[in-house]
């Protein structure tokens, strides 16, 4: 789902004359309302600045679409996203989301989207099935991002387990047997219904949350149905409702962002210096980009450097004079790693922003798994 939605951009909004890239941040965890709608202002009038030079009729439309995107003081509430972003073009184009995560709020205007901040934000998310069990129904959920989606709600009736006091009767044993054998039934049914949901959509993994005693026996069917490594349970909490959900959410896909960015790095880092199907520090994943090689490109950290870029194939490079792929001249590129990543997206490669420290850093920071050996 992240690339779909890099590649939407992309595709929208290529090729533009100029687009105006705004990232706004309005996470209430971390400043009061006041503070974010000074910081929101300050964002619009840098916004209005920067297409001064556009035709007056699309200035307007700016303007005005603008008005319409940042909340005033009293529209701010407690569910509004951690941050947002938006993209327009001088043919009023545009597009936007909502973001699971705060981003440093920033307007710039360029050739193409800016796309490093959403990226990074998205990076621990991936398109979730989460399956919210409870005793009179059960939730199907489509989570990306900051979006918590409602599929389907499905009524059911699990009987209540029998209560006893100690030694059980015959009559006792008897229904007890009858409300085991009726919540199995019905767990099987869901188990059935996920396992369409999930291989008929685009998701990428499945979670299921609840009580205990029954979100943990569909799990143990669904992991019958779903590969292991796409399934999750997720740790009961005594809070319920949305937000308490969101938050468990966001834990859990933080979490495993974080174990496997590990895996991935440690992969690239023992195959690349073998020559295996992985390629660390620039010059190499330049290379292995423009010859459509790259699968997976791991970026640690923002770094604003310049390059060179091939007018003929778009192939880019460091320093280069001549093209190493068409042999061809070539010119600045100001931004290489905003290159990089649509070049990556438009081959269909993934891009991953670790947004920490890794062993990458002996390769100045970024590496990539690749389809093949080069």
């Amino acid at each position: 789902m992240r690339k779909a939605v890099v590649r939407d951009v992309r595709e929208q909004f290529s090729p533009a004359s100029a687009v105006l890239s705004l990232y706004g941040d309005t996470d209430r965890s971390r400043r009061s309302p006041k503070e974010i709608v000074i910081a929101l202002k300050n964002l619009y009038r840098e916004a209005l600045r920067l297409v001064e030079t556009w035709p007056r009729e699309d200035q307007e439309s700016v303007r005005i679409l603008l008005e319409r995107l940042f909340p005033r003081v009293e529209d701010l509430s407690t569910d509004l996203p951690k941050g947002w972003v938006f993209f327009v073009s001088p043919r009023s184009q545009t597009f936007s989301l909502p973001l699971p995560g705060p981003v440093a709020p920033s307007a710039c205007l360029g050739r193409e989207p800016q796309l490093f901040p959403l990226v990074q934000v998205l990076s621990p998310f991936r398109e979730t099935l989460v399956l919210l069990v409870e005793s009179r129904t059960v939730a199907f959920l489509r989570r990306f991002g900051a979006e918590l989606e409602l599929i389907h709600r499905r009524d059911v009736d699990f009987p209540s387990r029998v209560k006893s006091g100690g030694r059980q009767g015959m009559e006792e044993r008897r229904i007890e047997r009858h409300a085991e054998e009726e919540t199995g039934r019905i767990l099987r049914d869901v188990a059935v219904q996920a396992r369409a949901l999930f291989k008929g959509g685009t998701f990428r993994r499945a979670l299921v949350a609840g009580p205990r005693e029954l979100a943990l026996p569909l799990t143990d069917l669904l992991r019958e149905q779903l590969p292991t490594e796409e399934l999750d349970l997720l740790p009961e909490t005594p809070e319920r409702g949305e937000a308490a959900l969101r938050a468990l959410l966001d834990q859990w896909a933080q979490t495993r962002f974080w174990q496997e960015g590990e895996a991935l790095v440690d992969r690239v880092v023992t195959e690349a210096p073998k020559g295996g199907p992985a390629a660390a520090g620039w010059r190499a994943v330049l290379a292995a980009s423009g010859r459509g090689a790259v699968h997976q490109l791991l970026l640690e950290e923002r770094e604003l450097r310049r390059g060179v870029r091939c007018p003929a194939c778009g192939a880019l490079g460091l320093d280069e004079e001549t093209c190493p792929l068409c042999g061809g001249g070539t010119v600045e590129e100001p931004d290489l790693m905003e290159a990089l990543i649509g070049q990556v997206y438009d081959k269909d490669g993934e891009v991953l922003v670790l947004g920490r420290p890794s062993p990458l850093r002996e390769w100045e920071g970024l590496g990539a798994l690749l389809r093949f050996s080069l």
